[in-house]
């Protein structure tokens, strides 16, 4: 009797859908994850983080479109998750061969979340970049995180991303911060 509870547990609980959704995104079991996921929508609708794990899940499958789909959906249901969802809509974008739209994103992420581990990234990264030059007054040291955070990224697209940053494209928006 007591393990026909869990497992009846197990099966509707909304908390155990969403980890395991999110553990297998990071697992790189993207199908999986997805189905986990909109499970968990399916009990717990109108969150922001679970449409945007779903994006990511979709980005890594490198279904754009359906990516970009669930990340504006993300921003609407949730504006605070604008440093990272904005981040993987820059990489979207990176994808699609689109570094101005990128530049865009990376542009909203520094003014709408300026003081996230993701825009210091970005501030960090831009300033070590070749020829790099500090906002008056600041230093490379300023934006460095004393924790380095680890970003989930498909290898290719991280050297998108980071080849994006050292030729410039993002360079530019940082010269009033």
């Amino acid at each position: 009797d007591l393990i026909e509870q869990w497992r009846e547990k197990r099966q509707n609980h909304p908390a155990l859908a969403f980890e395991t959704g999110w553990s297998l995104m990071r697992l790189g079991m993207y199908r999986e994850a997805i189905a986990q996921l909109e499970r968990y929508e399916k009990m717990k609708p109108g969150l922001g983080q679970t449409s945007e794990f779903i994006g990511r899940s979709h980005l890594f499958m490198n279904e754009l479109d359906k990516a970009d789909a669930k990340f504006n959906e993300a921003l609407k249901r949730d504006p605070k998750l604008a440093s990272t969802t904005r981040f993987h809509q820059a990489i979207l974008e990176t994808l699609r061969k689109n570094p101005q739209a990128a530049s865009n994103h990376i542009a909203s992420l520094l003014k709408e979340a300026p003081n996230s581990p993701t825009a210091q990234i970005f501030k960090n990264a831009t300033l070590q970049a070749p020829g790099a030059k500090p906002p008056a007054g600041a230093g490379a040291k300023d934006y460095r995180l004393s924790d380095p955070i680890k970003i989930q990224l498909p290898p290719t697209t991280a050297g998108d991303v980071a080849g994006a940053i050292a030729k410039g494209v993002v360079g530019g928006l940082l010269g009033g911060l």
